[in-house]
């Protein structure tokens, strides 16, 4: 785990062998460190977003772009806003211009789901921008 997390290596460098996890659920936990010694993770069971969630807090690069990829992967019409604006809120570029491509391409189903009513000036903006540029929208 050190070697793949430089807060592991902080918090364990203390002549410590344990560390408690208490604001992530042991399935998560567990999760986490199936891929730490596999490189991969057998069933997130719909867990990509909270595993994306540890990987963020530990520093774990790897296993964020694994996440954010099985994230992408399990992409629907109605999740895209809740995932557009989860990426954003992790500063996770890589996915958050994913989302908004699906969003773009999606554009006319995405917009009558009840999250899009939820995007803010500062996600709605730059998509209604991209819409125009394209022509779908006038």
């Amino acid at each position: 785990m050190k070697a793949r997390s430089p807060v592991f290596k902080q918090l364990l460098s203390n002549d410590t062998d344990r560390l408690r996890i208490t604001d992530f659920e042991p399935k998560i936990i567990k999760k986490m460190i199936e891929f730490c010694h596999n490189d991969t993770i057998e069933d997130f069971e719909g867990e990509e977003t909270s595993v994306f969630s540890i990987a963020f807090k530990y520093k774990i690069n790897s296993l964020m772009s694994y996440a954010s990829k099985k994230i992408a992967d399990n992409a629907t019409i109605e999740n895209a806003i809740a995932r557009f604006k989860f990426a954003h809120f992790y500063g996770y570029e890589k996915l958050k211009k994913w989302y908004f491509k699906y969003i773009i391409e999606n554009f006319s189903a995405v917009a009558k789901t009840g999250t899009f009513k939820t995007l803010d000036n500062e996600l709605y903006k730059p998509i209604l921008e991209e819409l125009i540029n394209q022509n779908k929208i006038s």
